[in-house]
């Protein structure tokens, strides 16, 4: 079971992760006389871990319920990610939530939705 901060915001519905990787990010000079470049590091890139998934309710008041606990956690803190396979990802900042529009599945209501983190000095 996933959680972000200990909490599951997204148990509700089917959901996966893909963590994507880091680079080093560089500064590149070009100096007239000067054969090629130089490159000056500038430290790793945070980390970003993509989730995609279906939020799923039995009305609109229980979708926009856990919207809103979602949302609550965009608060710029870091915190442990744990994903869809187990992995702890530590010092996670939630960056995007956005959602679409919601359907039916049966009786019950779903909305499909992305989130982008920043994991945060990998």
């Amino acid at each position: 079971m996933s959680s972000y901060r200990g909490i599951d915001l997204f148990g509700s519905g089917p959901h996966r992760f893909v963590v994507r990787g880091i680079e080093q990010r560089a500064v590149s000079h070009v100096a007239p006389g000067v054969d090629g470049e130089r490159i000056t590091p500038m430290g790793r890139s945070n980390r970003r871990i993509d989730q995609s998934g279906t939020l799923v309710g039995d009305d609109i008041a229980s979708l926009e319920a856990q919207r809103g606990a979602i949302e609550s956690a965009m608060d710029g803190q870091p915190g442990d990610l744990v994903d869809d396979v187990g992995r702890t990802h530590e010092r996670v900042v939630m960056l995007v939530f956005d959602t679409e529009q919601v359907r039916r599945i049966g009786p019950r209501l779903a909305m499909d939705y992305q989130v982008r983190y920043a994991q945060v000095q990998p």
